[in-house]
């Protein structure tokens, strides 16, 4: 099955802490001649910007962009890392992952950055940030924050009419959205769930989620539905093989080929501030 213009928003490559199965201009070489349309560079520690940008010059086939994970490496909750990664053309804030306390609660660690005060508030500086992404037509993502800081951001977002707001791997254990949590946000605010290809399986390895995944699509709906794939893990699978064998997939359970290239295509598209494809260049 073909990735022709696939728009892929959270792929993991080297140089990082963490041995990944790609560098940068690999996983952009592999994207390009795979004829997808875009990618996006996410790192825990370093923003992914420059890198993409690199990246797109030498393999110019594939458009390639990147964006800021808001861990203690950049300052956490850090405006000048969100304003300098915007006017570098960053397409995606993602709030912490690795560093959330919610993260660092399942590892039964202590610590970790709340977006939530101490008087279950969101905290200005997240405020800010909503508004400083929203000014840069960017994305904001949900990184590995608690369920209830997602819906006291998505209030916020729907208080300001914010259209870029990503629930990343709603199923994930870090993030663990129910499908009735996802039908609660979709009735709080327009919100986009990622649907990834793995998830880890609590051993040091990874299972695909796809048949999971299916369910939520037809119980929470294509038109709030990202396809991404999380890729990078040297545990996991190769980003081409993996995609392909999701895309085989979705063509099996997805006969409307409007709702297919909603999901793997358009809402994708329209978060990046892309122009819409016809169907037949899909």
């Amino acid at each position: 099955m073909s990735l022709k213009n696939f728009i892929d928003l959270h792929i993991h490559t080297s140089p990082d802490i963490r041995p990944r199965k790609l560098d940068d201009l690999e996983q952009a070489a592999l994207a390009e001649k795979m004829a997808a349309r875009a990618i996006v560079f996410k790192n825990h520690f370093s923003p992914t910007v420059a890198r993409a940008r690199i990246a797109e010059k030498l393999h110019p086939g594939v458009q390639v962009f990147g964006g800021v994970v808001l861990n203690e490496a950049v300052g956490g909750l850090n405006l000048a890392a969100v304003k300098h990664t915007l006017g570098l053309g960053g397409k995606i804030v993602w709030l912490p992952t690795l560093d959330a306390a919610n993260h660092r609660s399942l590892c039964r660690e202590t610590g970790g950055i709340r977006i939530l005060d101490s008087n279950a508030n969101l905290k200005d500086e997240v405020l800010e940030i909503l508004d400083l992404v929203n000014e840069g037509e960017a994305i904001l993502a949900t990184g590995h924050i608690s369920k209830e800081e997602i819906f006291f951001l998505a209030a916020a977002a729907a208080e300001r009419e914010f259209p870029r707001l990503m629930i990343n791997h709603p199923e994930h254990k870090v993030t663990n959205l129910s499908i009735q949590d996802q039908c609660d946000l979709l009735a709080l605010h327009e919100v986009y769930f990622e649907r990834c290809h793995s998830q880890p399986d609590g051993n040091g390895n990874y299972r695909d989620n796809l048949e999971h995944n299916w369910k939520s699509i037809q119980e929470v709906g294509y038109e709030s539905t990202i396809i991404a794939s999380d890729f990078g893990q040297i545990e996991n699978d190769r980003w081409d093989t993996g995609m392909v064998e999701y895309m085989d997939f979705l063509h099996q359970h997805i006969l409307d080929p409007i709702k297919l290239k909603t999901i793997t295509h358009d809402n994708a598209a329209m978060l990046l501030g892309l122009p819409e494809l016809t169907a037949a260049t899909v």
